[in-house]
């Protein structure tokens, strides 16, 4: 079953004292349980947090160079020497498009890349490089009420014709968003594509077409589900066209 985060690190850092750091910070805090350490082929913590199951394991993850896409960080792969992989138990995948399932990943990674003092975090979904300080920020913020760190977790496109596509929120949700806003600057724009892949993750699809105000007091977002596609269409007018 493949890993959901990488964690990477510049040095040839040492996996039992990795899972020493984890097992430590899990004992002083409570914030999750060790459950079992298994003594397979690759050393694995099966960790309990919010009564979800995970498995963080040494990981030989290759990282496809011209596959990766990078967020705050310019840290290619041969800067790293060695990695850590965290992934929802098998137990816990299918419900992984619930938010308190994936949120509680979301947190658990954070939590992690700070204990284990990561250089950088992986999310092998999209093949996303963040810098981990920007990646445990994001998080943090999230779980303390502010936005989806959609930045962290997911890759943006231009169209042909311009529209803004996600790639990556349907792990979430099972729904990408195609965003036509041809009026707006890119930084305009991409606050928009920001809060409508917060209100997806959070809320789940639109199922039906359906017209609701923006985020400005003279904004209209227009919904329109695309039949036989994972693809929502947002069309952002403004009410006075």
């Amino acid at each position: 079953m493949p890993e959901q985060f990488v964690f990477l690190f510049e040095t040839a850092a040492k996996g039992d004292a990795l899972f020493a750091a984890v097992t430590n910070f899990s004992q002083e805090t409570g914030d999750f349980h060790i459950v079992e350490i298994a003594g397979t082929s690759e050393k694995c913590l099966q960790i309990q947090s919010s009564g979800i199951r995970f498995q963080l394991y040494q990981s030989e993850y290759s990282l496809p160079r011209s596959d990766l896409h990078y967020f705050g960080t310019d840290r290619l792969d041969e800067h790293f020497k060695s990695s850590l992989g965290l992934r929802l138990d098998e137990t816990s995948i299918a419900g992984q498009q619930s938010p308190s399932i994936w949120g509680e990943l979301l947190n658990l990674g954070a939590k992690i890349a700070r204990i284990v003092a990561a250089e950088t975090v992986l999310w092998t979904d999209t093949k996303l490089l963040s810098n981990a300080s920007s990646f445990v920020a994001a998080v943090q913020a999230f779980d303390g009420g502010g936005g989806f760190p959609a930045l962290n977790l997911i890759k943006f496109g231009r169209m042909a014709g311009g529209a803004i596509k996600s790639n990556g929120l349907a792990w979430f949700c099972n729904t990408e968003i195609l965003v036509i806003c041809d009026h707006l600057s890119e930084e305009q724009a991409m606050r928009r594509v920001i809060r409508l892949c917060h209100d997806f993750a959070i809320n789940g699809t639109v199922l039906e077409s359906s017209t609701v105000d923006g985020i400005e007091a003279n904004e209209l977002w227009h919904f329109d589900a695309q039949k036989g596609s994972n693809a929502v269409l947002v069309t952002i007018t403004s009410k006075t066209e």
